[in-house]
C-alpha cells in the first residue's frame, strides 16, 4: 500500500500519547474526570491542542488529511460530496468544518466513526445537526447513547445527543463508494474497544485505522470499553509497505507474540509489561 494511515503522529500531538502518560503517571483516575476537580481528560486534551496549528495533507487524488486537533479526520471528495472519516474534538469542529469546506469545496454528506472515543466522535453532533449521515459499527452508537466510564485513563463521557449517533450501522463488514473510491468497512471484533471500525480504501491504497494501534507507543486497548488484544492484533496481517511505520508493525508482531507463546499472562499483564 501506498500509505498506511492509521493514527501516525508525533508523542507531542497525540491524545493517545496523552491519555498514556495521565495512565502511567496516575493523574487520570475517576477523581480527575470530575468536573470541578483537577480537570476531565477531555478538558485536558481541549487545552493541549486549543493553539495546535490545524494541519492539511494531500493523500493523493481527492484524499486529504486534517491533523493537528488531537484527532485525525480524512476526507474523500467525489464530484458533489464529500465523505469523511471521525469529527475529531468537538472544541475545534467548526474550524475544522471550514478547513474541510475550503479544501474539499464539496459538503460532507457522510461521516464514518473508527470507534467511540471523543477525538473521533467529538464534532458528530456539529454535522448531525447539518443532516450529515454517520456511520460507525453497531456497538459504537450503543456507547454514544449512554454514560461512558474509563477508570484507565479516568474518562467519562456521554449519553451524546440524538444528533451525534450514527443513523446507519453495520456488524462485521460493510462497502461504501465514494465517486471512484470504493471504502470496505471491516470490525476484527473487540480491538481498541469493542467497536472498532479499520477502513480500506481502493484504489487509492489508504488504510485508516483509527486508534487500534499508535506510532511509538504500544497500543492502548480500553478495556472498559471492551477492548481485546485479539482484536488489536489481526490488522497486523497487512503487508508492511513504505508509509507504514517499521516500530508499529514490531509491537503488532510482539502482540501476536504475547497470543502465540502460551504464557498465562492475562490482557493487562501483557500491556505492562510491554508499556514499562
Amino acid at each position: 500500500m501506498k500509505h498506511f494511515l492509521h493514527e501516525i503522529r508525533s508523542l507531542s500531538s497525540s491524545i493517545q500519547a496523552l491519555l498514556l502518560a495521565l495512565a502511567i503517571t496516575g493523574t487520570a483516575s475517576p477523581g480527575v474526570a470530575q468536573v470541578g476537580g483537577t480537570g476531565t481528560v477531555i478538558q485536558k486534551a481541549t487545552e493541549q491542542f486549543e493553539n495546535s496549528p490545524l494541519k492539511t495533507t494531500s493523500l493523493g487524488k481527492d484524499l486529504f488529511m486534517f491533523s493537528g486537533d488531537g484527532g485525525d479526520v480524512t476526507a474523500i471528495v467525489d464530484d458533489g460530496s464529500t465523505l469523511l472519516i471521525d469529527s475529531g474534538i468537538d472544541s475545534r469542529v467548526s474550524e475544522l468544518s471550514d478547513a474541510i469546506s475550503k479544501t474539499t469545496l464539496r459538503p460532507v454528506t457522510r461521516l464514518v466513526n473508527t470507534h467511540w472515543h471523543f477525538d473521533h466522535t467529538g464534532g458528530n453532533a456539529f454535522f448531525g445537526s447539518e443532516g450529515v449521515t454517520i456511520i460507525a459499527q453497531e456497538n459504537v452508537k450503543k456507547r454514544l447513547s449512554s454514560a461512558q466510564d474509563v477508570p484507565f485513563i479516568g474518562l467519562q463521557d456521554g449519553p451524546y445527543p440524538q444528533q451525534a449517533l450514527p443513523t446507519v450501522t453495520y456488524s462485521s463488514t460493510m462497502t461504501l463508494r465514494q465517486g471512484s473510491q470504493q471504502l470496505t468497512l471491516v470490525n476484527y471484533g473487540p480491538a481498541h474497544t469493542d467497536g472498532d471500525t479499520v477502513i480500506y480504501i481502493s484504489p487509492a491504497n489508504v488504510a485508516v485505522l483509527g486508534d487500534i494501534f499508535s506510532n511509538h507507543v504500544y497500543p492502548i486497548i480500553d478495556l472498559a470499553s471492551g477492548g481485546s488484544i485479539d482484536g488489536t492484533c489481526r490488522p497486523a496481517r497487512l503487508p508492511q509497505h513504505a508509509g507504514a511505520s517499521s516500530a508499529a508493525h514490531r509491537e503488532l508482531d510482539c502482540c501476536r507474540e504475547d497470543n502465540r507463546s502460551g504464557s498465562g499472562r492475562t490482557t493487562d499483564q501483557r500491556l505492562r509489561r510491554r508499556m514499562g
